[in-house]
């Protein structure tokens, strides 16, 4: 589900995924099973089974399994345990 304001780049994938209103997935990203707010996530990055707001998701960085707010560089790596 997308609620806009957002946007959505080119190529981006959102898949079974809220983006709430003034998210940012640049092009080529791909969201799995995640609900993001108000966050940046740049170009190439994946992410899945996250909830993140406020947020900012580097280049090509991973987040995975992750609830909060992050600032992740870029070719990072962020990965829960559970």
């Amino acid at each position: 589900t997308i609620h806009h304001p957002c946007y959505i780049g080119e190529e981006a994938t959102i898949e079974n995924s809220v983006i709430e209103p003034y998210t940012c997935v640049e092009a080529q990203a791909r969201v799995v099973n995640s609900q993001l707010s108000q966050s940046i996530i740049l170009k190439g990055a994946y992410i899945e089974e996250a909830e993140l707001n406020d947020s900012v998701v580097g280049n090509s960085a991973t987040i995975k399994g992750i609830k909060g707010t992050l600032i992740v560089a870029d070719y990072s790596k962020v990965v829960s345990k559970e």
